[in-house]
């Protein structure tokens, strides 16, 4: 077989010699047929399985994009709420449905019927059913009644407030004892104002003390209300006192709503109703456990153990909106309350009093229990922002195009499949212009020269007969069942001219 003659460059054709001609001249023309680039090209497979799994993944594609849109709202940015409550509590209250709130009211109603009982047991009152003894040095008995000041009652600390339900009250007098002549004796006391005589005497460097001690529960501490002021700000905005849901942690349900412009107003009772604590049962932390006076295990009641009440505002808006609406701009909040089981204290509250001139001192002491009302803020503020927007549309994109690839990997290397390689041809086909040229020459020429073969009488066109001669050479002689009056064909006239071929070889081998 002859050599081909080997590649000259253009300019060598018209004289020109290799250098005269820029170094990146002559190298681009080297590189040239080896450079390129990928394109789309569109392919359509009629496959019925390829073409079921292609719609599969695109349905799957459109519904996680409509999803991550219309569902989770990507397209919003989100800024975290700084917020700010004011707790405080009011004496009197005068609730939406025209219910009175009174402390004062209910302490007056409280004690005229403990007073009808002549000092026997009435509800919590020096009822023995509350006594409760949880180790020898924290014993609670002969709990009695005491209506305290409603400054007394409650204390405000930053964003906590305590309400006192009971307290052990430690009353302490002395004397100093500065000769052989004092006597550490009940009358003794008679000067300094007395010494009960169930009061413990006891003689310590050098003083003489009338020690005595009381256990008391705070009677109309629920009819107190719980103030609660708002306000918040973000890098969206700011407000004050939105809207609000009050709810029990981890449920659905408005216990109440406060509309907008408005203090939150909750009255102890209410507030304890929503957390689900009631003060007259028992508090069945298994941590809390103790003894009755005959050394039998019980749980103390909450009125004594007292409780922790977390009220968490949760600020929110579009999905996050606590009523509901998803498109909601407005901001909202969610007062969640919860109730945590533990004894809840608020400390010594230690007073002294002490006279110079006639060597005396009192010291009174109240150690109280009650309910630990703990108030904090949350949540986050959206708004609509475009490239979050064009993000999830994009994503979707991806999603539609990722369906795309998958069909197309498994439709090109499928190895069970004896048509992946013919799809894998038709899809990576690769397109080479100089390459296409000389298959177009050789194609026509190849045409030229069978057009003037089967053109026996070269009139320059093709008759019905000269094909019928020319394919049964090629694919041999007609079956003999078949009748041949069934395919005779008559030379009724031209059928293809050359100059037709010419003119359309290119749609012919395209």
């Amino acid at each position: 077989m002859a050599e081909l003659p080997p590649v000259e460059p253009p300019w060598n054709q018209h004289g020109i010699n290799d250098e005269d001609i820029p170094w990146y001249h002559r190298l681009a023309v080297f590189v040239k047929p080896y450079v390129g680039f990928s394109t789309k090209r569109t392919v359509n497979i009629l496959d019925a399985k390829l073409g079921t799994l292609y719609y599969v993944l695109a349905c799957l594609a459109t519904v996680y994009t409509l999803y991550n849109i219309i569902g989770a709202q990507t397209y919003l940015a989100y800024s975290e709420i700084v917020g700010l409550v004011t707790p405080y509590v009011e004496n009197y209250h005068n609730t939406t449905d025209g219910t009175e709130v009174s402390f004062l009211h209910a302490q007056s109603e409280f004690y005229n019927g403990l007073s009808a009982q002549n000092g026997s047991a009435y509800k919590y009152c020096s009822n023995d059913t509350y006594n409760f003894q949880y180790s020898s040095a924290y014993s609670y008995s002969n709990l009695t009644c005491k209506g305290i000041d409603p400054s007394e009652i409650w204390v405000k600390e930053s964003t906590e407030i305590f309400v006192k339900t009971a307290g052990v009250e430690n009353l302490r007098k002395f004397f100093r004892m500065t000769s052989d002549e004092d006597n550490c004796t009940y009358s003794a006391f008679d000067k300094y104002g007395g010494c009960h005589p169930r009061s413990v005497l006891e003689v310590r460097v050098g003083r003489c003390y009338c020690k005595s001690e009381r256990n008391n529960f705070f009677y109309g501490a629920e009819n107190l209300t719980l103030v609660l002021d708002d306000k918040y700000n973000s890098l969206f905005g700011s407000g004050s006192r939105s809207k609000t849901f009050v709810r029990r942690r981890g449920e659905d349900k408005d216990y109440k709503i406060v509309e907008s412009d408005q203090y939150v107003h909750l009255p102890i009772y209410e507030l304890l109703d929503i957390a689900g604590v009631d003060l007259d049962s028992r508090n069945t932390n298994k941590d809390l456990q103790g003894t009755d006076p005959e050394g039998n295990p019980i749980y103390p009641f909450r009125r004594l153990t007292g409780a922790i009440l977390e009220l968490s505002f949760i600020y929110g808006n579009y999905k996050e909106s606590p009523s509901g609406h998803k498109l909601k701009r407005t901001v909202e909040k969610t007062l969640e309350v919860e109730a945590i089981e533990a004894w809840s204290s608020n400390g010594n509250d230690p007073v002294y009093n002490t006279y110079s001139y006639t060597r005396e001192a009192d010291y009174r002491n109240v150690y109280s229990y009650g309910i630990l009302i703990k108030v904090n803020t949350g949540g986050f503020v959206a708004k609509f922002d475009v490239a979050a927007f064009v993000q999830a549309l994009v994503s979707g994109m991806v999603m539609l195009n990722l369906a795309l690839t998958v069909t197309v990997f498994i439709a090109t290397n499928n190895p069970f499949e004896s048509s992946s390689k013919l799809y894998k041809e038709a899809i990576k086909a690769n397109y080479n212009m100089r390459k296409t040229y000389t298959k177009f020459a050789l194609k026509a020429m190849h045409s030229m020269a069978e057009f003037r073969r089967i053109d026996n009488d070269q009139s320059g066109y093709i008759s019905r007969h000269e094909i019928y001669e020319m394919v049964s050479k090629s694919f041999g002689e007609i079956e003999s069942s078949m009748s041949t009056e069934d395919y005779k064909v008559e030379p009724t006239g031209p059928l293809l001219s050359l100059s037709e071929l010419c003119q359309d070889a290119p749609l012919a081998f395209k």
